[in-house]
């Protein structure tokens, strides 16, 4: 196994498969060093039900995301988003908080099925006291800053930092 990984977290217009991506970030790390080696960033425009791009984005996901209208006006659709993520993904490992989530929205648009892993997992043997495994609780249990949750690079940033010291934890039997 390579120790270069892919950490991706998506934004969407809600929790359903009828739903659509809003934003897809992603970073290339080292999982031994947490180092981050690449970034990637797009917004991607959803389609509204009649197949154009007159979407609306709900007043809940703009309050909790911050991802207006505006900002995704010009953006690529979701196909095209994708497409763009898997070039960068390449052939390596994809991991995800939650991996069945971002793995059924990125999986719909590409005809290339790729597994992702589940850091949620890892959190949840790693740290098998919580009372929650969400992301911004295991963050705030590892000190973690949360400045820009619910946006995808941050979430991604997040997430490697679970990720790697969860796989310590694991290296040092304490898992």
């Amino acid at each position: 196994m390579s120790n270069i990984a892919i950490i991706v977290d998506l934004e969407t217009t809600g929790l359903s498969a009828e739903d659509h991506i809003l934003e897809i970030g992603a970073i290339k790390i080292n999982t031994e060093t947490g180092e981050v080696l690449d970034e990637f960033q797009t917004f991607t425009q959803p389609e509204s039900e009649y197949g154009d791009y007159a979407f609306q984005i709900s007043p809940f996901i703009t309050g909790l995301t911050g991802i207006t209208d505006d900002m995704v006006a010009d953006a690529p659709s979701n196909g095209e988003a994708v497409n763009s993520f898997m070039a960068f993904a390449g052939d390596l490992e994809i991991w995800a908080y939650n991996a069945g989530f971002d793995s059924k929205f990125i999986n719909q648009h590409t005809s290339e099925y790729r597994p992702f892993k589940d850091v949620l997992r890892i959190a949840r043997r790693a740290f098998p006291t919580l009372r929650s495994h969400k992301l911004v609780l295991v963050a705030d249990h590892l000190g973690l800053s949360q400045a820009g949750a619910h946006r995808a690079i941050a979430d991604c940033l997040m997430t490697k930092e679970v990720l790697v010291q969860g796989l310590r934890l694991f290296e040092q039997g304490r898992g």
